[in-house]
């Protein structure tokens, strides 16, 4: 139940990402949005999140797990509310900031969750799972709302997935025993150990890649492969499929594992290839950082500072990459960021010393 829980927890704070990009054909059809603009809001809301990564995962450890999914939940809603509700790209755009602080805390509050309630020998398969539960938004949300919006407009589908967050809300009412607050180090600012700033920095170039894919996909399958709207969205769904399980097959070698550095080494390289036929990057597994954070003995602290070179990436990468699709084509941009998964990989190897995961 922990796992399961964990996992939905992270399939919410990844629908405001699946579902815009889902959802862009329609919307960029009825505003006439750039594609710069629609990088934008992914750029948003992970610059929101890492600001608020910096409070977020101290504030994980002093309040309790429970607390931080209430809060997780609560604006998640908000979020959606504001996005179905939209009556200008404004109105996304302050949906994409209050989505940020939810993903600020899905990271701290879900690892902490598996660290107190999972056996230390099954953290890499329970990672691995909670970590597909962005990939279970990119499936659902490329297989269903390219219909819901066919049928009933795009806002329909940020409905639909209010209702999903709002669900979330009831389990952890249910679900969550109350108290059992962390003893953290409290809401106070540590310098990252040399091993948390390796982790980080090869977190930030690779999920560079990972974002230019996830917001990408429909929009070049309609706009540069001239494809329908609805296979834009099935190759989002096929995204979500091979993420789910490389993210799964990972997680389990990893328990097997003693060190994963090698492993995340492979793993940005195989990202460079595999960005340059697109879907194959979906086997990238974020898991394995994660896994080495909860190794390392880190929980909410330590998540929050890997969160923020994550989100750095998500904030650099769609707006990077829709800046570079509008001034020189799609080709010139899969290969700018196939060279960031390239960098990550070698600045493993430099500090191969120091990051001994």
């Amino acid at each position: 139940m922990v796992t399961v829980l964990a996992t939905a927890g992270m399939t919410v704070a990844s629908l405001v990402l699946y579902t815009i990009s889902a959802l862009a054909p329609f919307i960029t059809d009825e505003w006439g949005l750039s594609r710069a603009a629609v990088g934008a809001l992914a750029s948003i809301m992970f610059g929101v999140a890492s600001v608020a990564s910096l409070m977020a995962g101290p504030a994980v450890d002093v309040v309790g797990i429970r607390r931080a999914f209430f809060a997780l939940s609560g604006v998640m809603v908000v979020a959606m509310s504001l996005a179905f509700t939209a009556q200008s790209y404004w109105w996304l755009v302050a949906a994409a900031a209050v989505a940020g602080l939810g993903l600020a805390l899905v990271n701290p509050a879900t690892n902490q969750l598996i660290a107190a309630g999972v056996p230390a020998q099954r953290h890499g398969t329970a990672i691995g799972f909670k970590q597909s539960g962005g990939q279970f938004a990119a499936l659902g949300g490329g297989l269903g709302l390219p219909v819901v919006a066919a049928a009933a407009g795009w806002r329909a589908g940020f409905g639909l997935a209010a209702l999903l967050t709002v669900a979330l809300l009831i389990a952890v009412w249910w679900l969550v025993p109350g108290g059992g607050v962390a003893k953290g180090s409290g809401l106070r600012w540590q310098r990252p150990e040399v091993w948390l700033t390796g982790l980080m920095g090869y977190a930030l170039l690779l999920s560079v890649s990972m974002a230019a894919v996830g917001t990408y996909v429909p929009l070049y399958a309609v706009e540069d492969l001239g494809l329908p709207s609805w296979f834009g969205g099935a190759a989002l769904a096929v995204f979500g499929v091979a993420g789910i399980a490389g993210r799964v097959w990972w997680g389990r070698w990893a328990d097997r594992a003693p060190r994963v550095r090698g492993a995340l080494v492979g793993l940005a390289l195989v990202a460079a290839v595999s960005v340059l036929t697109l879907l194959a990057a979906a086997v990238v597994s974020p898991a394995l950082v994660w896994l080495a954070v909860v190794r390392r003995g880190g929980t909410g602290y330590a998540s929050a500072m890997v969160s923020i070179g994550i989100f750095m990436g998500f904030v650099v990468g769609p707006a990077g990459f829709g800046l570079i699709a509008d001034a020189a084509g799609y080709a010139l941009a899969w290969s700018v960021v196939a060279l960031g998964a390239v960098t990550s990989a070698g600045l493993l190897v430099l500090l191969r010393r120091q990051v001994t995961v």
